[in-house]
């Protein structure tokens, strides 16, 4: 799968995956979630209004439980910087040393982001849990514009690994569609690993 450096970083974004996701499966058990299973409903949509965070796992609000929000924000930005940082050096050869999720998307090929942004909004459009979110992040918050557009979510988490990591200076922001965003990351990633195979 390409070079040691490349390959390593790929494994350590997906074990900060899975780190993130065991977070949140000790987080839900606590959680009445009616038998959902959806990606939209396992991983928590993080939402900060006016400097308190809410938390929504499908159509349900619940309590914020920093102890594993924190680290599953932790864990899963840093995830998603990777992947990011991964698709990077696939185009060009070399490595980024930047946070800002954003920023890092900006800098990929134009093919890189509009495969992203398709197979993002194709997961978004197929399933009819994220209107609920949106209908449920408008009735419960003061988000009246809160939409899952990928351009409007990467500005939203885009600073979410350095803002988390210092989570008590109280400066914290949204977090939501990390599920969604990785799946199209890693669609990309490997895409490009078996291209550059053949």
């Amino acid at each position: 799968m390409g070079t040691p450096e490349i390959s390593y970083a790929y494994a350590l974004a997906q074990r900060f995956t899975k780190s993130a996701i065991a977070l949140v499966e000790t987080a839900r058990r606590t959680i009445p979630l009616d038998g959902e299973t959806r990606p939209s409903s396992l991983l928590p949509t993080v939402v900060e209004d006016h400097g308190r965070l809410h938390c929504f796992y499908g159509s349900h609000t619940t309590d914020v439980d920093m102890d594993l929000i924190v680290p599953y924000v932790v864990n899963a930005s840093f995830a998603l910087e990777l992947y990011l940082k991964v698709l990077l050096y696939l185009e060009s050869g070399k490595w980024r040393r930047c946070h800002q999720l954003h920023g890092l998307f900006n800098e990929l090929s134009t093919d890189s982001r509009r495969a992203i942004e398709q197979c993002y909004s194709q997961q978004i459009k197929r399933e009819p849990a994220y209107e609920s979110i949106r209908a449920t992040i408008q009735r419960d918050t003061s988000l009246k514009e809160f939409d899952w557009d990928l351009g409007h979510v990467l500005a939203s988490i885009s600073t979410a690994f350095e803002r988390y990591r210092y989570a008590f200076e109280g400066d914290v922001c949204s977090f939501v569609g990390f599920w969604e965003l990785k799946t199209a990351l890693v669609g990309r990633i490997d895409s490009l690993w078996d291209s550059r195979a053949s």
